[in-house]
């Protein structure tokens, strides 16, 4: 972690989920966590909000830098989850018996 973070420069933006999720103690926050090791929709969700904030950070970096080349923002270009096309499908973990 500590090399990414080191790559962090003018150029390139390094999000750190990691203090978005712990806890004081340093450790993942328990509201985070379904099972201690998979990360649950809330915490889903807090990666979400921070990730726009820090989005709407470097657009407006941007745009304060060069205004004549503004990004057209009121089309996002990542749909939703939920507008993906049909035609891309999660796999199906299988088995010697099949599908589980």
């Amino acid at each position: 972690n500590r090399h990414i973070r080191s790559l962090a420069s003018a150029d390139v933006t390094v999000f750190d989920a990691a203090s978005v999720l712990t806890g004081e103690d340093g450790n993942l926050a328990s509201a985070y966590s379904r099972d201690f090791l998979h990360l649950s929709a809330a915490a889903y969700e807090r990666l979400n909000e921070k990730l726009r904030d820090q989005i709407d950070l470097v657009l407006q970096a941007a745009i304060a830098t060069n205004p004549a080349e503004q990004p057209d923002v009121a089309q996002p270009s990542i749909k939703p989850a939920d507008k993906v096309s049909s035609e891309v499908q999660p796999s199906t973990p299988t088995s010697k018996d099949g599908p589980r």
